[in-house]
C-alpha cells in the first residue's frame, strides 16, 4: 500500500499493488481530525475474468485541447449503461442528459460496439489513471487507461487568405489569417512588419488586414509569430508590392512567400455531406468577366457556364459577373466524389485555374429530440397522447425505433418515429419509453417518456405523461408562434377538465388583454373563444403590429393558483415572392394578329405590393407601366424581337419575373402575326382556363382556343381518357354534353348541363390529330351556391290595374344551385301571411280587403333564403262591379338610405350587410341599431363593439355592418342609420338565422385506386352545421350492415367474401342525414396470397394512371412525383411532359435528361419522376404519361414552387459552460437549421436604449473582459432573402469580479447543456443523515 497527498488539488491517492481475491471488500478514505469522524466508504471488487471491454492502455493529450478515447465492448454489453471514471468516481455516463457532464462527454455507438469518451480543455491535473466502464449488476467490468498530458510547443504558423487575394488588384482590402494547428493552448499571435532597422509590431491578433491606407512605400513585408509557454515560431513572409496609388484608389499585389495570387481564388479545402449538395464559390478579377467559367476534375471539364442552364447532370454553375463570382453546385454527393477539382476560366493561350480539395463526410445522427404532437394534458381526461421523435442532423436515411424500458429487457414497440399512448396500452401503474435514431454511423437514444397511470377502469382512464422531468401542466400551447404583419393570428390554448368552469385569459407582462367573460369575449383587437367540449380556448389577435412581438401567456383564473403557459409571438414582415406570369388571354391568338395579355402576380409577401413592367433593351431598360398587366398587340412592336419583364416590390425589397419574349413573324399595315413566350415555354396549339367552376344543377360552358393549323381537325371533350363528346357527333351532342366549333374564331365551346356533385374532376379539351397528342387539361369544380336576391318582373301590363284588370308579377332568382323554391307573402302589421308556393303573383280586385297592400316573394335552396323587393298596391276605387288600383315595383327606397330588406346568416358564422347612402350623407356618423338601441357606430374605436363592427366607405357611398358568431337570438329586425340632427334617416333590415342541414357527402380516393394493394375512400359533407357524424354501410339484399363510424373506408383483399360488394356512407347533423353515391367493388381474382379488384364510384371507373393533383417543391431543391399505374401498363414506356412536350422518358439513357430523371418500378406499379434544382419558372402544369398506341393515358399534376424563410436560430454551447464559474471564456453558437441559403448571422447585445451589434458571425465569445456591468443580455439573428428571425436570450450575471479574474453565470433554457452554467451538487458526508451506503451511491 502507498499514499500520495496532493494538497494543491485537494486530493490524496491510494495505490494497492499485487491485488489478490481476498483483498475484495469495503475500505474507507479517512482524514484524521481530532474528535471528528471524516471518512468516505469505498467498495473494492477483484476480478480475474477476461474483460469484455478493451481500449488503449496509454493515451496522450495536449494541454488545453481535447482528446477522445475509444472503448470497445462485446455484443452482450450493448444494452447496458457505459461510463468513464477516475479513482472510483464516475465522471460521465451514457445515460446522462446529452451524455455530458462539464468537460466530459460520452457517445455510445451500439452498432459498432464502441463508446467514445471526450475530455475537453485538458489541464495538467487531468494526468493519471482512468477507466472505461460498463454498468452490469453484480459484475465489475472496467478497463484502465493511463492519460498523460503533453505540454507541446507551437507548430510553424500557417498563412491563409481569408478574402480573395486578387481583390487587391482593384484596390479592395485583403485579409490573411495566421494559425498554429498544433501545440498547447493558449497560443498568442503577433503580426510584425519587417523593416531594415527593427521589426515593428502591428497587432496581437491572428489576422492581418491590408488596405490602401496601410502603405507608405512601394514594398512591404509582414510575418506573424505564434507562441505558448514552450516557445515561439514565425510564419513565412507576406509581401506587398504597390502598383498604383492615388487619393481615391490604389492597386497592389499580395504574395505569400513566392506564390503570387492568380486572377482566380477559392477555398483550398471544402467538405460536403454524403447524399446532400455543396456549393463552391470561385472569385475572379474584372478582366475575367466576359470569359467562360468551368469546373473540372483531372483535366476533364464537368460543367461550363455556357452549358444549357449551366448544368450537366448533378453539376451546375452560375456566373455572377457583378460580384466577380461563379458558384459551382454539386448535388447528391457520393463517396467517390472526394478528391481534387479546379475552378477554371477559359482564356485562350492562358491557364487560369485554382485547385480545390473536396472531402465527403458521412455524419452520424444527432440525439433525437422529442416533442408532443397533441396536448399532453389530454391524458388527464383519458384522451390519447402522441409523441414525435426526430434526429435533426445526420446522413439519411435514418431509422427510428420506439422501445419500452423494462427491468429485464427493453421491448420494441414500433419502427416509426411516432409513439401513440392511450388507455389500452397500459398494463401497470408506471411505464417508460424511449426512441432510437440510427444510420450507418451509429445510433443515439432519446430522453425518457414516463407515464404514470392515475386511474383506470373499463370505460375510461387518466394518466400523467412526462418527457424526462417535465410534467405537463393543466394548460398547454405552442411555445413559439409567428404572425404576419397586418394580418391576424390565432393561438390554441388547451386545458384539462378541472379547468372547464374557470374564466380564461390572454396576458402580456402581467397585464390581462382579454378574458373569456368579457362582453362577447373581446377587447379591441383581441378576442377569446372558449370551447369547453374540446378543452380549448382560442385567442385571436387582429391587425398585427411590429410592437406586438414578445412574450404572452395563456391563463386560467383559479383562486390561489397560478395557471399560465408562456407563448412567444414573433412578427414577420415578409418580402414579395418572385412574381409569377400567366396568360390572361389565349397565347396563340398572336399567331393570327390578336392581342395577348399577361398578368404578373407575387402570391406571397406583405401588402401593398407595387408592380412595374419594363422592356429589356441593350442600353437601359425602359418602364412601360405601373400595373400588373402587360397588353401586347401589333402596334406595340418596332422591331423583330422584344423582351419584357415585371418587378414586384414592397418595403422588404423587390423581385423580378422571368422574361416574356416576343418574336414578330409578319407585320403589315392591316395585320401581323407574332409568337409570345414566357421564358422558353412556347404556347401550345390549344389553350383554355386551367380551373373552372360550375353551379350545382345549372349548365357551364368551357372555351377551348386553338391555332389556325387545327381548324380542319375534329375536337373533343374527355374525362379520364374517355371521350365524352366530339364535334362530329350528331348535332355535336351526347346526353348532357354538347360541343360547338367556331372555326372563324379558332374556338370550340363545350357545354355541360344539369351539373352534379360527381361531375367535379379533371377533363381535357382535345384535338384529334393523327400521331400527335394535342390536349389541354381543365379542372372542373362544382359549387353549391345560395340563391341570389329574386328579381321581380311584370308578366302583364301594369297599367291594366287602372281599369280593374288583373296584373301578374314573376319572381326569379337568377343565381344559386337548383332546385329553388319560391313563395309569395303579403306584408301585414302582425304576421306576414303566405299566399302561394309558386313564382307568380296574380293581382285582381277580389284580392283587396283594404286600401293598401304590400307583397314580396322569397327564393330558397339548401343554402338559405332571400327576399325580393316590395310590390305595393294602392286601391283608388272599389265597388261591387269594378275597381281601379295602382301597382308599383320599386327598388328605390323613399329615403337617402337603402339596403336589402331581408338577409340570412348561418348559425355560428358571420354576416355582412351593405347600407348604401347618397353624397349628402358622406360626412355624417353611421350606425347599426336594434329596437332603438344603437349597437355600433362608425366613430367607435376601430368601428367595433363586441361582435359588431362597421366600416364606412365614403368613396362608394356605402357602409358595411359585420355581425360575427351569429346566434339564434340574433334573428329579428335591425336598422341601417345615419345620424343627422333633426332628421330620422334609417332603413329596416330583417335578419334570419339558418341552421343548415348537411350536403350530400362527396367521395374521394385517398390512395391510388389502381393500386394492387389496399384502397382507401374518404366521405365528406362540405356544407352544413357542425358537428357532422359519418357512418359507412355495406349494401346487402337483406339489411345494410354498419362497417365503421368514421369518414374513411379501407378496402383490401381480406374485406371480400363474394364477387361483388357495394358500400355507401351517411353524413348527419341535428338537421338530418344524407347518403353518398355507391362505391362498387368487383373482385376479378382472389387467392390465399393476393387478389385483384376494380373499385368504382357509381359508373365512373378508375383510371389506369393516378398521381397527386398538386405537389409543392422548395426553390433550389429536388422534388419527386409518384405516378401509379395498373398491371396492363407494366411493359409500356413511361414519360413526364409539360404542355405537350415530353421532358423525360423511361427508355432514355439512365432515365435522365438534364435536371429531370425517371425510374420505373414495375413490381410496385409505380414510376417516380425527379426534378432537381427547382426554379420559379418550373411552376405550372405537367403530366404523368404512358405511351400506348392509339390510347391517351395521362394524368395532370400541378407543381408549385416555395421560397422558404429561415427557422428560429438554435443556440448551443461550443465550450464547457461551467468554465465561467472560474473566470474562463465560454462560446455559444447560433444556427438556423432550416430556410434557403445563404444565411447571414449577427450577434447583438440587448440594451435599454438601442441594441448594439457585436459581430457578423454565428459565434458569441464571452470572457471577463466583455462585461462592464452586472447583467448582460445577448441574442443573435439569422436572415435570408425571406426575412430574419431572432434567437432566445443568453443572460450573463457577473457573480464576482476582482483585478485579474471573475466568475459569472450563463443562463438560457434553449442552449444545449446545463441551463445554469454553475449548476452543481455539494454533499458533506460528515453533516449528512443519509446512511453511508446511500451516500456512496449518491456521490457516485
Amino acid at each position: 500500500m502507498s499514499i500520495t497527498d496532493n494538497k494543491t488539488q485537494g486530493l490524496f491517492v491510494v495505490t494497492m499493488e499485487g491485488l489478490r481475491p481476498g483483498d475484495a471488500g469495503w475500505y474507507s478514505c479517512g482524514i484524521d481530525k481530532s474528535g471528528l469522524l471524516s471518512i468516505f466508504p469505498v467498495k473494492l471488487q477483484v476480478s480475474d475474468a477476461p474483460s469484455a471491454l478493451q481500449a488503449k492502455n496509454n493515451v496522450t493529450g495536449v494541454l488545453g485541447r481535447a482528446i477522445t478515447i475509444d472503448c470497445h465492448y462485446d455484443k452482450l454489453s450493448q444494452s447496458h449503461v457505459k461510463y468513464w471514471s477516475r479513482q472510483c468516481t464516475v465522471l460521465v455516463k451514457s445515460d446522462d442528459p446529452d451524455g455530458r457532464r462539464g468537460r466530459m462527454s460520452i457517445t455510445d455507438n451500439k452498432t459498432q460496439g464502441l463508446f467514445v469518451v471526450t475530455m475537453e480543455d485538458l489541464r495538467p491535473g487531468d494526468a493519471g489513471w482512468y477507466s472505461c466502464g460498463i454498468d452490469k449488476p453484480g459484475l465489475l467490468l472496467i478497463f484502465p487507461v493511463k492519460l498523460q498530458i503533453s505540454d507541446e510547443p507551437v507548430s510553424v504558423p500557417e498563412l491563409k487568405f481569408l478574402s480573395p487575394a486578387n481583390a487587391s488588384c482593384s484596390g479592395g482590402s485583403v485579409s490573411v489569417s495566421c494559425e498554429s494547428v498544433q501545440g498547447s493552448l493558449p497560443i498568442q499571435y503577433t503580426w510584425y512588419e519587417k523593416t531594415p532597422s527593427e521589426d515593428s509590431k502591428i497587432s496581437d491578433t491572428n489576422k492581418l488586414d491590408l488596405h490602401c491606407q496601410s502603405f507608405t512605400q512601394q514594398h512591404h513585408h509582414y510575418y506573424c509569430t505564434a507562441s505558448n509557454n514552450q516557445g515561439d515560431k514565425s510564419s513565412e513572409m507576406v509581401t506587398v508590392s504597390v502598383i498604383h496609388i492615388s487619393e481615391n484608389d490604389c492597386s497592389y499585389l499580395t504574395q505569400i512567400s513566392n506564390i503570387a495570387p492568380s486572377a482566380l481564388w477559392a477555398k483550398d479545402n471544402v467538405t460536403g455531406v454524403l447524399g446532400r449538395a455543396i456549393t463552391i464559390d470561385c472569385h475572379y478579377d474584372k478582366l475575367s468577366q466576359p470569359h467562360v467559367k468551368y469546373w473540372s476534375r483531372q483535366c476533364s471539364v464537368l460543367v461550363k457556364s455556357d452549358d444549357p442552364d449551366g448544368r450537366r447532370g448533378r453539376m451546375s454553375i452560375t456566373d455572377n459577373k457583378a460580384q466577380g463570382l461563379f458558384v459551382v453546385t454539386m448535388e447528391d454527393l457520393h463517396s467517390g466524389d472526394a478528391g481534387w477539382y479546379s475552378c477554371g476560366i477559359d482564356k485562350s493561350g492562358l491557364l487560369s485555374i485554382f485547385p480545390v480539395k473536396l472531402q465527403i463526410s458521412d455524419e452520424p445522427v444527432s440525439i433525437p429530440e422529442i416533442e408532443f404532437l397533441s396536448p399532453p394534458n389530454a391524458s388527464c381526461s383519458g384522451g390519447s397522447v402522441s409523441v414525435f421523435c426526430e434526429s435533426v442532423q445526420g446522413s439519411l436515411p435514418i431509422q427510428y425505433t420506439w422501445y419500452e424500458k423494462s427491468p429485464s429487457e427493453d421491448s420494441k414497440i414500433s419502427d416509426t418515429n411516432k409513439l401513440d399512448l392511450h388507455c389500452q396500452r397500459f398494463t401497470q401503474q408506471h411505464h417508460q419509453y424511449y426512441c432510437t435514431a440510427s444510420n450507418n454511423q451509429g445510433e443515439k437514444s432519446s430522453e425518457m417518456v414516463t407515464v404514470s397511470v392515475i386511474h383506470i377502469s373499463e370505460n375510461d382512464c387518466s394518466y400523467l405523461t412526462q418527457i424526462s422531468n417535465i410534467a405537463p401542466s393543466a394548460l398547454w400551447a405552442k411555445d413559439n408562434v409567428t404572425g404576419v404583419l397586418g394580418r391576424a393570428i390565432t393561438i390554441d390554448c388547451h386545458y384539462d377538465k378541472l379547468s372547464q368552469p374557470h374564466a380564461k385569459y390572454w396576458s402580456r407582462q402581467c397585464s390581462v388583454l382579454v378574458k373569456s367573460d368579457d362582453p362577447d369575449g373581446r377587447r379591441g383587437r383581441m378576442s377569446i373563444t372558449d370551447n369547453k367540449t374540446q378543452g380549448l380556448f382560442v385567442v385571436t389577435m387582429e391587425d398585427l403590429h411590429s410592437g406586438d412581438a414578445g412574450w404572452y401567456s395563456c391563463g386560467i383564473d383559479k383562486p390561489g393558483l397560478l395557471s399560465i403557459f408562456p407563448v412567444k409571438l414573433q412578427i414577420s414582415d415578409e418580402p414579395v415572392s418572385v412574381p409569377e406570369l400567366e396568360f390572361l388571354s389565349p397565347a396563340n391568338a398572336s399567331c393570327s394578329g390578336g392581342s395577348v395579355s399577361v398578368s404578373c402576380e407575387s402570391v406571397q409577401g406583405s401588402l401593398p405590393t407595387e408592380y412595374t413592367w419594363y422592356e429589356k433593351t441593350p442600353s437601359e431598360d425602359s418602364k412601360i407601366s405601373d400595373t400588373n398587366k402587360l397588353d401586347l398587340h401589333c402596334q406595340s412592336f418596332t422591331q423583330q424581337h422584344h423582351r419584357y419583364y415585371c418587378t414586384a416590390s414592397n418595403n422588404q425589397g423587390e423581385k423580378s419575373s422571368e422574361m416574356v419574349t416576343v418574336s414578330v413573324i409578319h407585320i403589315s399595315e392591316n395585320d401581323c402575326s407574332y409568337l409570345t413566350q414566357i421564358s422558353s415555354i412556347a404556347p401550345s396549339a390549344l389553350w383554355a382556363k386551367n380551373n373552372v367552376t360550375g353551379v350545382l344543377g345549372r349548365a357551364i360552358t368551357i372555351d377551348c382556343h386553338y391555332d389556325k393549323l387545327s381548324q380542319s381537325h375534329v375536337k373533343y371533350w374527355s374525362h379520364q381518357c374517355s371521350v365524352l363528346v366530339k364535334s362530329d357527333d350528331p348535332d355535336g351532342q351526347r346526353g348532357r354534353m354538347s360541343i360547338t366549333d367556331n372555326k372563324t374564331r379558332g374556338l370550340f365551346v363545350v357545354t355541360m348541363e344539369d351539373l352534379r356533385s360527381r361531375d367535379a374532376g379533371w377533363y381535357s379539351c382535345g384535338i384529334n390529330k393523327s400521331g400527335l397528342l394535342s390536349i389541354f387539361p381543365v379542372k372542373l369544380q362544382i359549387s353549391d351556391e345560395p340563391v341570389s336576391v329574386p328579381e321581380l318582373k311584370f308578366l302583364s301590363p301594369p297599367n291594366a290595374s287602372c281599369s280593374g284588370g288583373s296584373v301578374s308579377v314573376s319572381c326569379e332568382s337568377v343565381q344559386g344551385s337548383l332546385p329553388i323554391q319560391y313563395r309569395w307573402y303579403e306584408k301585414t302589421l302582425s304576421e306576414d301571411s303566405k299566399i302561394s308556393d309558386t313564382n307568380k303573383l296574380d293581382l285582381h280586385c277580389q284580392s283587396f280587403t283594404q286600401q293598401h297592400h304590400q307583397y314580396y316573394c322569397t327564393a330558397s335552396n339548401n343554402h338559405g333564403e332571400k327576399s325580393s323587393e316590395m310590390v305595393t298596391v294602392s286601391v283608388i276605387h272599389v265597388s261591387e262591379n269594378e275597381c281601379s288600383y295602382l301597382t308599383q315595383i320599386s327598388n328605390i327606397a323613399p329615403s337617402a338610405l337603402r339596403a336589402k330588406n331581408n338577409v340570412t346568416g348561418v348559425l355560428g358564422r358571420a354576416i355582412t350587410i351593405d347600407c348604401h347612402y347618397d353624397k349628402l350623407s358622406q360626412s355624417h356618423v353611421k350606425y347599426w341599431s336594434r329596437q332603438c338601441s344603437v349597437l355600433v357606430k362608425s366613430d367607435d374605436p376601430d368601428g367595433r363593439r363586441g361582435r359588431m363592427s362597421i366600416a364606412d366607405n365614403k368613396t362608394q357611398g356605402l357602409f358595411v355592418v359585420t355581425m360575427e358568431d351569429l346566434r339564434s337570438g340574433d334573428a329579428g329586425w335591425y336598422s341601417c342609420g345615419i345620424d343627422k340632427p333633426g332628421l330620422l334617416s334609417i332603413f329596416p333590415v330583417k335578419l334570419q338565422i339558418s341552421d343548415e342541414p348537411v350536403s350530400v357527402p362527396e367521395l374521394r380516393f385517398l390512395s391510388p385506386p389502381n393500386t394492387w394493394g389496399s384502397v382507401s375512400v374518404s366521405c365528406e359533407s362540405v356544407q352544413g352545421s357542425l358537428p357532422i357524424q359519418y357512418t359507412w354501410y355495406e349494401k346487402t339484399p337483406s339489411e345494410d350492415s354498419k362497417i365503421s363510424d368514421t369518414n374513411k373506408l379501407d378496402l383490401h383483399c381480406q374485406s371480400f367474401t363474394q364477387q361483388h360488394h357495394q358500400y355507401y356512407c351517411t353524413a348527419s347533423n341535428n338537421q338530418g342525414e344524407k347518403s353518398s353515391e355507391m362505391v362498387t367493388v368487383s373482385v376479378i381474382h382472389i387467392s390465399e396470397n393476393d387478389c385483384s379488384y376494380v373499385t368504382q364510384f357509381s359508373n365512373s371507373a378508375l383510371s389506369a394512371l393516378w398521381a397527386k393533383n398538386e405537389v409543392t417543391g422548395v426553390l433550389g431543391r429536388a422534388i419527386t412525383i409518384d405516378c401509379h399505374y395498373d398491371k396492363l401498363s407494366q411493359s409500356h414506356v413511361k414519360y413526364w411532359s409539360r404542355r405537350c412536350t415530353i421532358l423525360i422518358k423511361s427508355d432514355d439513357p439512365d432515365g435522365r435528361r438534364g435536371r429531370v430523371s425517371i425510374t420505373d418500378n414495375k413490381t410496385q406499379g409505380l414510376f417516380v419522376v425527379t426534378m432537381e434544382d427547382l426554379r420559379p419558372g418550373d411552376a405550372g402544369w405537367y403530366s404523368c404519361g404512358i405511351a400506348k398506341s392509339g390510347l391517351l393515358s395521362i394524368f395532370p399534376v400541378k407543381l408549385q414552387i416555395s421560397d422558404e424563410p429561415v427557422s428560429v436560430p438554435e443556440l448551443e454551447f461550443l465550450s464547457p459552460p461551467n468554465a465561467s464559474c472560474s473566470g474562463g471564456s465560454v462560446s455559444v453558437s447560433c444556427e438556423s437549421v432550416q430556410g434557403s441559403l445563404p444565411i447571414q448571422y449577427t450577434w447583438y447585445e440587448k440594451t435599454q436604449s438601442e441594441d448594439s451589434k457585436i459581430s457578423d458571425t454565428n459565434k458569441l465569445d464571452l470572457h471577463c473582459q466583455s462585461f462592464t456591468q452586472q447583467h448582460h443580455h445577448y441574442y443573435c439573428t439569422a436572415s435570408n432573402n425571406q426575412g430574419d428571425k431572432s434567437s432566445e436570450m443568453v443572460t450573463v450575471s457577473v457573480i464576482n469580479r476582482s483585478g485579474e479574474n471573475c466568475s459569472y453565470v450563463i443562463q438560457n433554457n434553449s442552449v444545449v447543456g446545463p441551463k445554469n452554467s454553475c449548476e452543481a451538487l455539494t454533499v458533506s458526508p460528515t453533516h449528512s443523515s443519509i446512511p453511508n451506503s446511500k451516500l456512496a451511491e449518491r456521490y457516485k
